[in-house]
């Protein structure tokens, strides 16, 4: 299932709560993903007891898709480089998850994904990770270089 991966990413912390409504604009997904989003739902804080970070997320429609955004931060960006391992581990040990790669030169880790269910972009930014999920219908590997564009905004903005 798409959403297994998600609750992974959706793990509080006392610091300022990164918005994960507001590290893209809804233009800026517009743009991305050819639709225009509702208001998002935000969610959190909620800590991931097993990674000790904290994550904020929310959801929001795109045309037929939804879009799920998660903002972790750990408290280190050794912590977040374990985060993305566990992320990998798990999706490889899920058959009916997003199997996701390393992708190069994109934040200072990332990974994207995509199925017949959704697709997947998680990058790390120093002690953050953030992960984009889209479901719904269409072909979801056609939305990688949407995706890989609000990934890179949003890592760009997260703990700046």
């Amino acid at each position: 299932m798409l959403l297994l991966l998600l609750p992974l990413l959706t793990g509080s912390l006392t610091s300022a709560a990164p918005d994960p409504c507001a590290v893209v604009t809804p233009a800026e997904i517009a743009s991305a993903l050819g639709s225009q989003p509702t208001p998002g739902k935000p969610r959190g804080p909620d800590e991931d007891e097993d990674t000790g970070a904290t994550a904020w997320t929310c959801s929001r429609q795109v045309g037929k898709r939804m879009l799920w955004v998660a903002v972790m931060e750990f408290s280190n960006a050794a912590g977040a480089t374990k985060g993305i391992d566990l992320v990998i581990k798990s999706s490889r040990e899920m058959d009916d998850a997003i199997q996701l790669s390393p992708v190069a030169g994109v934040a200072d880790q990332a990974l994207w994904g995509a199925s017949k269910d959704g697709a997947m972009w998680v990058v790390r930014k120093g002690r953050y990770l953030v992960n984009f999920t889209v479901g719904g219908e269409g072909n979801h590997a056609s939305l990688q270089e949407g995706l890989k564009r609000l990934a890179v905004l949003a890592a760009g903005r997260v703990g700046s």
